[in-house]
């Protein structure tokens, strides 16, 4: 079962910016022979409040602050199930 829900991601200290990005969630219940298994993955570029693409500058983002923005952006998708 595939699900995909766009989430959004609040960055920043002293001014905080939302960010909107799709994220996509694979499971397979499994069956006798093979356990359930669930996959979470980013699937769209990333993009401010105005709909500009900022998936370049969101990467430099997380080499200049060592933040991991894939995994804020599943943890968000967590909470919305």
């Amino acid at each position: 079962m595939r699900t995909t829900e766009q989430v959004t991601v609040i960055l920043g200290e002293t001014s905080e910016r939302e960010f909107k990005v799709n994220v996509t969630c694979d499971y397979c219940a499994g069956d006798y022979f093979t356990p359930p298994d669930t996959e979470y993955y980013i699937d769209s570029d990333i993009y401010d409040k105005e709909d500009l693409c900022v998936t370049d500058l969101i990467d430099r983002y997380e080499r200049i602050f060592k933040v991991d923005f894939n995994y804020l952006a599943i943890e968000e998708f967590k909470n919305l199930h």
